[in-house]
């Protein structure tokens, strides 16, 4: 019987953190994540570009979500779209509520119905365990992760709008550190690698359709014992 109750609560806090939703003032079209897979440290450096469309011309506030305990956010900019020209913003204000696992961001004013975020960042790779959410570990002992993001887990691993109604193209590149065979080639996406560069180790996938965060999915192999 005991077993069972953290299984229930596991469950109710994974419901009460789908049931949060986001402001519609902004809307994620495309977000770019450039991902560098850390294994000696358990960590994953990136930075996200996320492309936004204003929904209400007053708004002045973009929300999205990051957890604090797994993620680290370093730095943000923001940019105004004029066609193929981006112009930077001033970022008024960014306020963090760890209870709700929101970044707010107060901008300057803008006539353009697109903008642009910036944002770097760190992640924690967790352990192998049971209880497998955001970015983790394949096994113990071994140079592998994987990601389980349903339904809110996304923003474990990257800034994002991690609400079931938005759905944003992704499109990921992946490059992996120094102690993962140089032969690697185990890296999987949602959709098929658009360009490898084994000097780097890097991996480039295609653009996804339009899906929802808890949709996107990282599996890192690396055979080594």
């Amino acid at each position: 019987m005991m077993t069972s109750i953290p299984l229930i609560i596991s469950s109710c806090l994974l419901f009460l953190a789908s049931s949060q939703q986001l402001p519609r003032n902004y809307y994620p079209r495309t977000q770019d994540l450039e991902l560098l897979i850390d294994f000696q440290n358990d960590q994953i450096i990136g930075k996200t570009l996320v492309y936004l469309e204003k929904e209400n011309k007053f708004s002045s506030t973009v929300v999205l979500n990051y957890f604090n305990d797994t993620l680290v956010v370093k730095n943000v900019s923001v940019y105004e779209n004029w066609g193929k020209k981006l112009t930077k913003l001033e970022l008024k204000d960014v306020r963090k509520n760890e209870l709700e696992e929101t970044m707010e961001l107060e901008i300057s004013d803008t006539l353009s119905k697109y903008i642009t975020l910036e944002i770097s960042f760190k992640a924690t790779i967790e352990s192998f365990s049971s209880y497998r959410a955001g970015v983790y570990r394949i096994y113990p002992d071994a140079h592998g992760l994987t990601t389980n993001f349903k339904m809110s887990f996304a923003r474990k691993m990257f800034p994002c709008f991690d609400d079931p109604h938005f759905r944003t193209k992704f499109i990921l590149k992946v490059k992996l550190d120094e102690s993962v065979d140089s032969n690697c080639k185990t890296v999987l996406s949602n959709y098929p690698v658009a360009h490898i560069d084994t000097n780097d180790r890097e991996f480039t996938f295609e653009e996804t359709i339009p899906i929802p965060t808890y949709l996107l999915a990282l599996t890192v192999l690396n055979g080594k014992k």
